[in-house]
This record gives C-alpha cells, structure tokens and sequence, in this order.
C-alpha cells in the first residue's frame, strides 16, 4: 500500500507542477502496474475492468469520459 501512496503523490506531483503529459503518463503507468499487483492479491483485474464497463452498460460513462477525455 506504501507504493501505491507514494506513486499517487508522484503523479499529483507531477499534474500540479504541469510536467507536461509524457511524464504524468509514466508516473500514471507507474501508479497502474503497482495498482494492479496490489489488486492481483485479492481481486483480479478482469474484475475490476467489467466493474468499469458495467458503469458504461448502466449509463453514468465515467469510465468511458475519463479515458476519452485523456486523449484529447
């Protein structure tokens, strides 16, 4: 949990400072990867996905607004 902590300050840090996107996008896949191992534990990451897309099918689209709103 402490590298999930750490690695979520590190972004906050980053997006604050406005680093400009190449490095929120590695602090970003470096706060998923140790996310994902943490989760790995006790839920899969199948799971949590079909959580997201279950959001999209039941109408609130934040799942699918956050990742599109990143690419633009």
């Amino acid at each position: 949990m402490r590298q999930i902590r750490e690695e979520a300050g590190e972004l906050c840090q980053t997006l604050e400072a406005n680093e400009g996107p190449e490095r929120a996008a590695s602090e970003a896949a470096d706060l998923l990867y140790h996310l994902m191992v943490l989760l790995n534990l006790q839920v899969s990451w199948g799971c949590v996905s079909g959580v997201c897309w279950l959001s999209v099918l039941m109408g609130s689209g934040w799942y699918l607004d956050a990742f599109f709103g990143a690419l633009e």
